[in-house]
């Protein structure tokens, strides 16, 4: 898991918010390489259209919580930095 949540009272929390670290986004989910530093969750917003053309637009979400701890907070997975 590249992003990977952590404990947070009975389930899991996707990187907190941090205004004073930038964060680095560079590449596409289109073209499979989208790279993000930081812990924030991305989750690509549409993976293909009905033509089969995939989407660039993602969400970043800080202190995103999830029903367990340990599961990859990023939908699909990502390389992180």
């Amino acid at each position: 898991m590249a992003n990977s949540t952590s404990a947070a009272g009975n389930n899991g929390v996707a990187g907190s918010y941090d205004a004073t670290v930038a964060r680095t986004v560079t590449g596409a989910y289109s073209t499979s390489n989208l790279s993000v530093s930081g812990t924030h969750a991305v989750r690509q917003s549409v993976v293909q259209t009905a033509a089969g053309v995939a989407s660039d637009v993602y969400s970043e979400t800080q202190n995103h919580r999830f029903a367990y701890p340990v599961v990859e907070a990023d939908a699909p997975a990502i390389t992180r930095t």
